[in-house]
């Protein structure tokens, strides 16, 4: 979505008048649609992000992360297994 938003504000010159209507109505949508724990496993895990973001160790990113992890595994040592491989 920062990717998203960057390229809203370009399109229109950085014009915050004409952008800012846009950017509202997709923060809110967005908001309400993307933040689960799927898409922050996603973005933790997706290497563009992870590499240009060194601060990934984000709380609402690893803990989404977790969740997806502890909610998939089929077993606790599995769970132990793949927390410990993250590292």
């Amino acid at each position: 979505m920062v990717d998203a938003r960057n390229q809203i504000k370009k399109n229109f010159d950085d014009n915050e008048s004409k952008y800012k209507p846009i950017l509202k109505t997709t923060d809110r949508r967005c908001s309400v649609q993307l933040h689960h724990p799927q898409h922050a496993a996603g973005c933790y895990l997706n290497l563009k992000y992870f590499y240009n973001n060194l601060q990934m160790e984000n709380g609402d990113m690893l803990e989404g992360l977790y969740t997806c992890v502890i909610k998939l595994s089929s077993s606790p040592e599995v769970v132990d297994y793949m927390l410990r491989e993250l590292k």
